[in-house]
C-alpha cells in the first residue's frame, strides 16, 4: 500500500511539469513582440486564462504595474512538483524499510542473537530509515549484500530428536551415586555415538537430546546406533535396575541457523516436528517424516504406519527383536 501510494504521488510530481509549461507559454509571451501570432502561444492563453483571471480576482498578482499571476501558478505547480516528489521518496523509503523489516524478522527466528551478520544488518537498516536521497542507494546495497550473506547462513539440515523413556520412573528407589553414574555414562554413550555420526549442534534436555546432523542418513544412523547399543549398555554400564529405553523422532528442512547460533537458540517448525515425532514414537523405536525418509538412503526397516504427526506421514524402524510400544506420549 505505501509502495503504490509512493509511485502514485511521483506521477503527480511529474504531472506538475504540465500545467507550469502550459502557464510559463502566456507569461513568458508578454516579453516576446508577435509571440501572439502563433497558434501554440493563443492556445495556451485560451487555456491559461480562467484560471489567472480567479486567481487576480482572489488574489493581488500585481507587482509595479506587472501581473505576475502566470508566474505565481508557474511557481505553485513547481512547488506542488517538488512536494509530491518528496513525500514519495519518503513513502517509498518507509515501504522499503517495512520490507526489509519483515525479511529481516524472518531471517532472525534462525539467527544467534550474537550474530554479527545479524548485528551488522540491523545497523544498516536503522541508517536507511533516515537517509537522505542521496545516501539511500549506497546503504540499500549495503542492506542487500548484508542480507544475502545471512541467507546463506539458511542450511538444509536433518534433527534429530531422542529421549529416555520413564526417567523419573527409574529413579525411583535408586541410590543417588547410582543414578547420577548411570544417567552421566548414558549421555557419554549418546554422545560417542553422535560424534561417530557427524553430528553439527546438540542440545541435552535433563534426558533428552535435540540435535542437527548435515544430513538424513547421518541422523538414522546415529538413532539406529543408540538403540542398538542400548543393549550392550544396559547390560554392562548401567548400575541401576531399570534398562534405558529411548524413542527416537527424525524431520528435516530448511533452517535459518547461523554457525554462531547454539542447538537451544534456534527455533523453527521443522525442529518442532522432529520433537512431536519423538514424543509420540514407542520405546525403541524411531519415528521419520515421510519428507525425511523420501531424502534418505538407508530405508531398510522402515514400515509405513498409520499416524500422521503435525500432517507429516509417518514411518518406523524398530530395534531388531524388540517389541517396540505403542505410539502415543510417555511420562519421563
Amino acid at each position: 500500500m505505501l509502495k503504490g501510494l509512493a509511485i502514485l504521488l511521483r506521477i503527480l510530481g511529474m504531472l506538475m511539469l504540465l500545467p507550469a509549461i502550459l502557464f510559463v507559454i502566456p507569461a513568458a509571451a508578454q516579453f516576446i513582440d508577435g509571440a501572439q501570432k502563433y497558434q501554440v502561444v493563443r492556445e495556451a492563453a485560451r487555456i491559461t486564462q480562467p484560471v489567472i483571471a480567479t486567481l487576480q480576482r482572489n488574489a493581488p498578482t500585481r507587482i509595479r504595474g506587472y501581473d505576475a499571476a502566470p508566474w505565481i501558478i508557474v511557481a505553485l505547480a513547481l512547488v506542488l512538483r517538488g512536494t509530491f516528489r518528496a513525500y514519495g521518496e519518503r513513502l517509498q523509503l518507509h515501504a522499503e524499510y517495512a520490507a526489509h523489516k519483515r525479511a529481516l524478522k524472518e531471517l532472525r527466528a534462525g539467527l544467534s542473537p550474537k550474530s554479527e551478520a545479524l548485528q551488522a544488518l540491523d545497523t544498516k537498516l536503522e541508517q536507511l530509515k533516515g537517509a537522505t536521497k542521496e545516501d539511500r542507494d549506497t546503504l540499500l546495497r549495503q542492506f542487500i549484500e548484508a542480507k544475502r550473506k545471512l541467507e546463506e547462513a539458511q542450511k538444509d539440515l536433518a534433527f534429530l530428536a531422542i529421549d529416555v523413556i520413564g526417567s523419573t520412573r527409574m529413579k525411583e528407589n535408586e541410590e543417588r551415586a547410582l543414578i547420577e553414574y548411570s544417567f552421566n555414562e548414558y549421555k557419554k554413550f549418546v554422545n560417542g555415538v553422535l560424534q561417530a555420526n557427524k553430528v553439527w549442534k546438540v542440545a541435552w534436555t535433563p534426558d533428552g537430546i535435540m540435535c542437527a546432523f548435515p544430513g538424513v542418513d547421518d541422523a538414522i544412523k546415529a538413532a539406529q546406533d543408540v538403540l542398538s547399543g542400548l543393549e550392550g549398555f544396559n547390560r554392562n554400564v548401567k548400575q541401576i535396575k531399570t534398562d534405558f529405553a529411548v524413542r527416537s523422532g527424525i524431520n528435516t528442512g530448511k533452517v535459518m541457523f547461523d554457525d554462531s547460533a547454539n542447538m537451544e537458540e534456534v527455533s523453527d517448525h521443522v525442529i518442532d516436528v522432529a520433537g512431536h515425532l519423538q514424543k509420540y514414537a514407542g520405546a525403541n523405536t524411531i519415528w521419520i517424516s515421510r519428507e525425511a525418509f523420501d531424502l534418505a538412503a538407508r530405508k531398510d526397516g522402515f514400515v509405513p504406519i498409520e499416524k500422521k504427526v503435525d500432517e507429516h506421514a509417518v514411518l518406523e524402524w524398530s530395534r531388531p527383536g524388540s517389541a517396540p510400544q505403542a505410539g502415543g506420549p510417555a511420562s519421563s
